[in-house]
């Protein structure tokens, strides 16, 4: 699990570009997943390895400490557990490309927090944007279905 979902590769190899690929993929396992699954530690040292990425690669004056590190990886862990690791890609991604502005100085707790945050509540608007797509089309589905039974009693 640790080399298929290494930071380095992920960015590298890009898989899911967009949102909308990272949102209806099924295929990369959540955090809560592999917490469950490898524990705790190993989730969280994951995640500390995918923000040391984003910090060395980000070239900052004042990168994030260690201590800093560790308490955004617990906050991510606490708040973003429902994310895959395909979310992770297109939000790194989308750091490192400047999609969400330069980071010209530092990165810090806040600022990483917030980018997550923007993340989820545009993914979220997608699904349920997408949900509600699909319940359109299914009570006309359904409508249509009645229409139809209608249509062929009268028959």
């Amino acid at each position: 699990m640790l080399k298929t979902y290494n930071p380095n590769d992920c960015i590298a190899n890009i898989k899911f570009k967009t949102i909308q690929e990272a949102a209806f993929n099924k295929s990369t396992p959540t955090l809560a997943q592999v917490k469950n699954q490898a524990g705790n530690n190993f989730i969280s040292g994951m995640l500390k390895a995918w923000i040391l990425y984003l910090n060395d690669i980000l070239n900052l004056k004042r990168p994030m400490t260690d201590s800093q590190i560790t308490l955004a990886t617990s906050l991510i862990l606490q708040d973003y557990y429902s994310l895959r690791f395909a979310d992770l890609e297109v939000l790194f991604r989308n750091i490192i490309t400047g999609k969400y502005g330069s980071f010209f100085e530092s990165l810090q707790i806040d600022k990483l927090m917030k980018l997550f945050e923007n993340y989820w509540e545009e993914r979220c608007e997608l699904s349920a944007s997408s949900n509600n797509s699909k319940h359109i089309e299914f009570n006309q589905n359904l409508d249509e279905l009645g229409t139809d039974r209608k249509s062929k009693r009268r028959s």
